[in-house]
């Protein structure tokens, strides 16, 4: 935050997590809380503007799965991970209740239900190909499409 200071948002993904298979079957979640509680508020000290995001999977999911109480952790914004198409509508109801939802590239077919859902206030939208530029530019072609 120091050597950057015109940097507004830093956003963290489902990697900020240990993954409930690591072997001894310890529960890492308050330990996980404590370093995110210690890391966000570090960065507020060096850069008291900047917004701590997170794009991860629902609360449940997330401490369930990944020991990631992330509601515990003060974050400034959350996007609801949606990937999985077997359960997107389940994952629709957690997304009201935050700042916005995360799809792939893949899923741009879900963007007009998305789009015209008034209780979704963000798309992010994670590149498959590993060509932001690229994708950006469909996904603009696809939202002038919807509007």
């Amino acid at each position: 935050m120091q050597r950057y200071p015109e940097i507004d948002a830093v956003q963290w993904d489902d990697y900020l997590a240990y993954h409930t298979e690591l072997p001894g079957n310890i529960n890492c979640t308050a330990k996980l809380t404590k370093f995110m509680q210690q890391m966000i508020k570090a960065m507020k000290t060096a850069n008291s503007s900047v917004s701590f995001d997170i794009c991860h999977h629902n609360p449940y999911w997330a401490k369930q799965y990944f020991s990631a109480d992330w509601p515990k952790w003060n974050v400034d914004r959350v996007f609801i991970q949606a990937y999985n198409d077997n359960n997107f509508q389940d994952e629709l109801n957690y997304v009201k209740d935050y700042h916005g939802i995360a799809i792939s590239e893949a899923q741009s077919h879900r963007l007009k239900q998305l789009v015209n859902n008034p209780a979704i206030k963000s798309i992010l939208i994670f590149p498959l190909t590993g060509k932001p530029e690229e994708t950006a530019a469909n996904i603009n072609q696809l939202v002038q499409r919807i509007n």
